[in-house]
């Protein structure tokens, strides 16, 4: 049987992460937000995004149609970049 609420709150997950346009390239040791859009947040904070052995903790803010990402919290060796 399928759960509704289950499914809702991971509904909430996908969106965030379609809307992020968020890319792994390990290869770079980058995560790239391609282009990030917060549709109806002025902001969001992610915390413990992985790549290997890296973690990143990233602030997204919206200033009119542009986001712009902030990493809050680096942890070894890793890049965010944030394409537009």
């Amino acid at each position: 049987m399928c759960s509704p609420q289950a499914w809702a709150s991971a509904a909430v997950l996908g969106l965030a992460q379609a809307s992020l346009g968020r890319q792994f390239d390990p290869a770079a040791r980058e995560i790239r937000f391609e282009p990030p859009m917060l549709p109806a947040l002025d902001h969001l904070h992610v915390r413990g995004l992985r790549l290997g052995d890296a973690e990143a903790d990233v602030l997204l803010h919206r200033s009119s149609d542009e986001v712009a990402a902030t990493v809050t919290r680096p942890r070894g060796k890793i890049r965010i970049a944030n394409v537009h």
